[in-house]
């Protein structure tokens, strides 16, 4: 295979955009406040509403119901938890640090507001506090396999390839279904050349989510770097007709290497 032609596709093994995925808490942590107005009882009853309306869909009713929590228990971790989580979703990064740093001060332990401060570092770019945070948040709950593969991405981020598979490993070791981890590890393994071994990642996520476009896409590229360039189409057409995006540079790559088939059942 001409080396131009490989130059000219490798980047799309990094086209496909990480996402990080903050965790929406249903734990509630009831700390003692002198107020005049203090009810843990309704707060819980208001935190409960507003997952309620969360998961429906009524982000402002959600809010609502939080801020009501928080006014009958203002130590009330899971509202403020939750909150943060909503702004960081409508790109508030101020407010959701308010709110989880608030969290954190009442209570140092809780893991997903060690997670969610991470997420919020690593979408901005401050990779050593995003890194203390992943590993503060798997210090209090070591079985948490987003904070891994989210540290395995950071790492990747770093260049710091061998950590990123050390992180990823970890991950699959507690949840060896976890899509994300998959992608991940595959991108990595393919970037390396190890085809094989990436394609076992990527065929575990099509084993159990048949219509997950974007492995069938790396798929594809696997195949096209074996030279099994029907297969290549195969799998790209599967990918385009479950809305994945492409890459035209790509798509160029696999017509030169061969045609596109003029009849498919895809």
């Amino acid at each position: 295979m001409a080396g131009i032609q490989r130059k000219g596709i490798w980047t799309v093994i990094l086209l496909i955009s990480f996402n990080l995925s903050p965790l929406l808490s249903q734990n509630v942590f009831i700390l003692a406040k002198d107020v005049n107005h203090f009810s843990p009882d309704l707060a819980d009853d208001h935190f409960n509403n507003a997952l309620e309306h969360f998961y429906s869909g009524n982000t402002d009713s959600a809010i609502e119901e939080y801020e009501k929590s928080i006014y009958y228990h203002p130590g009330h971790v899971g509202s403020l938890l939750n909150l943060a989580l909503i702004k960081m979703d409508a790109g508030d990064r101020t407010a959701a640090f308010k709110y989880l740093h608030k969290a954190e001060l009442l209570d140092p332990e809780y893991s997903l507001t060690h997670y969610n401060l991470g997420v919020i570092y690593q979408e901005v770019g401050w990779y050593d506090e995003a890194k203390n945070s992943y590993l503060m948040a798997i210090k209090f709950d070591d079985q948490m396999v987003e904070a891994h593969t989210n540290l395995g991405r950071l790492y990747e981020t770093l260049e710091k390839i061998d950590k990123s598979i050390k992180s990823y490993k970890e991950a699959l070791k507690i949840d060896p279904d976890f899509t994300l981890a998959h992608l991940n590890m595959g991108r990595v393994l393919l970037a390396q050349g190890k085809y094989d071994e990436a394609l076992t990642h990527f065929n575990s996520i099509v084993f159990r989510e048949p219509e997950n476009g974007i492995a069938h896409f790396y798929i594809a590229i696997i195949y096209y770097f074996l030279q099994d360039y029907g297969s290549s189409w195969h799998s790209i057409h599967l990918a385009e007709n479950l809305g994945s995006p492409t890459d035209v540079k790509f798509m160029r790559a696999l017509a030169a290497a061969m045609p596109e088939p003029a009849v498919h059942p895809y």
